[in-house]
């Protein structure tokens, strides 16, 4: 008998527990098949967002890097790139001085290079050298200068090329060498340069751009077993594959689908190649799929359907591997072989798949007379039973702006769906897997095309009867949580918030961020401070007046692209205008949270105040808020 049915959505009890998700973050990243085993990177929230490198083979899991080492490297702030192998030996870049080091399994790693002040990033062995992404901060700590480098087995480091503002992506082959470059004010989707030329003792031979730049973003170089250069291009509108050889390129897989992804770290792989077969990761409508390409024929099969969400494509002798999710599992290294699919429960808690909320994609209309893409999960969990009226509902805002929300399982998105609380994942205007044209529709209107569309498809949803209209909260992170405070400032049609290092001043993120991201907001507003005005409207501290619900702030000491007197400064102008607000600030924490105390805590305390707010039972922690009795 159902004893619990009078409880009210929201404040359901749940076995998905913070802790649980606070594991379930140790995110699995840049798998590498190499002589018969799958290495990756997993970070570890237990302890304190550390990374450790992980070997596979023979059913059995390894961890290789001893606790004084964390792989992790800071090139443009984001990283990736961190390791490579050649032969037995493996190279990391370790965090704490950002240097390159070395070692073989069971050995004490030993540092190649020594250049304090310089950072590595895209390791790729080249021959008997590393080549790699160099940025220097040795002189300019603001504006570093960035490289591509060769590093000879004695550690010497030697610039191949230092003319552009950025370089990534590195791809070597029988003495031939392509990469990826690019300017500001452009970002890696908006234009990259795919360069060639012949590598030989320490020069670069017959350098040139043999594709992209002037509005074409290209993605993930990589050489065949043939010799042919094939790449991700999005000069048809949409990332589609492409080979280069004898000086002609090709369509490999003409369609409106994305086969690329913006480049906020390096070393991404959506597509690998194993002999004369390429394996590509197809994003169409949100959906995914793995299809087979016969590269001399030129047809295609699809071979993996069933998970839904890929990453970090690699080859392995006899098939591939990959990151995947599913609608019940998250982040799990999967093995494709004939006849045989394989998954490795890496981080997987086990759930009784009756309370898992799958997502259900929706298309929703905009005030602008076009479509706007969201995933939508309802509330479940089987002790309760499903009451008549709407759900509250989190409309989740990502980060980026220009990534994408998938659909895959994601334990976090389970400890509130398992609480009553539905679930609304807008893919707003700007958001990467549409096509460029999708893509494109938030240029110059960040800040207002991102906010309408997450405030038109909460109120879709709510005349579908999927949602409550007086219970709609938004949460987001980053340039999520940006959108979160200005849909909350200019916009009201949500009753509380959540802001996770959200930015609240577009005029200091303009005037005080890392390198990669200085010119990032010319495309999104306009140059600054030219467009001085438009950054000034459009940031929500300079409107709190505006601003009349509840709003909860989390924010890292150490966050240097979001500084935390953002989120101090909009927490102390709620408090004095008497609106409920809680700011919760977090020791050794920077942007992005990594600790798994941090996660638990921020989490328990984000359910609190909308208990609290809302009424919805009886809270689950303690959390002070100011104002919250008027």
């Amino acid at each position: 008998m159902n004893n619990h049915s009078v409880t009210p959505r929201g404040g359901w009890a749940s076995p998905v527990t913070a802790a649980m998700v606070a594991t379930a973050s140790n995110r699995i990243s840049e798998l590498i098949a190499h002589r018969g085993s799958l290495y990756w990177l997993e970070q570890l929230a237990d302890e304190k967002g550390r990374t450790t490198i992980v070997r596979y083979c023979d059913n059995q899991t390894r961890h290789l890097l001893q606790k004084d080492f964390n792989c992790r490297s800071r090139v443009h702030e984001y990283g990736g790139g961190a390791f490579t192998l050649r032969d037995d030996t493996i190279y990391f870049v370790n965090d704490s001085d950002q240097q390159i080091y070395f070692f073989r399994e069971g050995d004490t790693p030993t540092q190649l290079t020594d250049k304090p002040g310089c950072r590595y990033a895209d390791l790729i062995p080249a021959g008997d050298a590393l080549v790699a992404i160099e940025e220097d901060h040795t002189v300019d700590t603001a504006m570093p200068a960035n490289r591509l480098v060769l590093i000879t087995p004695k550690g010497d480091v030697i610039t191949l090329c230092d003319e552009f503002d950025f370089y990534a992506s590195p791809a070597w082959s029988h003495g031939k060498l392509a990469w990826l470059c690019w300017n500001h004010p452009d970002m890696p989707w908006d234009a990259t340069c795919l360069m060639l030329a012949g590598l030989d003792d320490g020069k670069l031979l017959n350098r040139q751009c043999i594709h992209g730049g002037d509005g074409v973003s290209v993605f993930q170089p990589q050489w065949s077993s043939t010799g042919e250069l094939v790449y991700v291009s999005d000069k048809s509108g949409w990332w589609n594959l492409y080979r280069y050889h004898q000086q002609q390129h090709q369509a490999l897989l003409p369609m409106q689908a994305e086969f690329g992804l913006p480049q906020w770290v390096f070393a991404q792989s959506m597509y690998c190649i194993r002999g004369n077969t390429l394996y590509a990761c197809c994003n169409q409508n949100g959906r995914q799929q793995i299809l087979e390409l016969d590269l001399a024929s030129l047809t295609s099969k699809p071979v993996v359907t069933e998970n839904i969400w890929f990453e970090y494509l690699t080859a392995t002798d006899n098939g591939f591997a990959c990151v995947a999710s599913s609608s019940v599992r998250s982040g799990n290294v999967f093995v494709y072989q004939p006849n045989e699919h394989c998954i490795t429960d890496n981080v997987q808690h086990a759930l009784d798949e009756a309370i898992i909320s799958k997502a259900q994609p929706l298309t929703l209309p905009s005030r602008h007379g076009d479509d706007i893409h969201a995933n939508y999960y309802p509330p479940r969990n089987p002790a309760f039973a499903m009451q008549s009226d709407a759900p509250p509902l989190i409309v989740l805002s990502h980060g980026g702006p220009t990534a994408q929300s998938h659909p895959g399982f994601e334990l976090k998105k389970q400890f509130w769906a398992s609480r009553g609380f539905a679930i609304l994942d807008v893919n707003y205007s700007g958001s990467t897997g549409y096509g460029k044209a999708y893509q494109n529709r938030l240029k110059g209107e960040w800040g207002k095309r991102d906010v309408t569309d997450v405030c038109d498809a909460a109120l879709a949803v709510v005349e579908q009867g999927l949602a409550d209209a007086n219970r709609l909260i938004i949460k987001g992170s980053s340039a999520g949580g940006y959108t979160v405070l200005a849909a909350l400032t200019f916009e009201t049609t949500f009753h509380a918030g959540a802001s996770y290092y959200g930015i609240s001043d577009l005029t200091t993120l303009a005037a005080d961020t890392h390198k990669f991201e200085a010119h990032y907001l010319d495309r999104l507003i306009g140059p600054y401070p030219e467009q001085k005005q438009r950054y000034l409207e459009r940031s929500p501290i300079n409107h709190v007046e505006r601003l009349n619900c509840p709003v909860i702030f989390f924010q890292g000491e150490e966050d240097r692209v979001v500084p935390k007197s953002q989120a101090e400064r909009m927490a102390a102008a709620l408090d004095e205008k008497g609106i409920p607000v809680a700011c919760l600030l977090f020791e050794g924490e920077q942007h992005g949270f990594r600790q798994a105390q941090t996660i638990i805590d921020a989490l328990e305390a984000e359910l609190c105040f909308y208990q609290k707010i809302f009424g919805l039972g009886e809270p689950e922690c303690e959390l002070e808020i100011r104002n919250l009795y008027g």
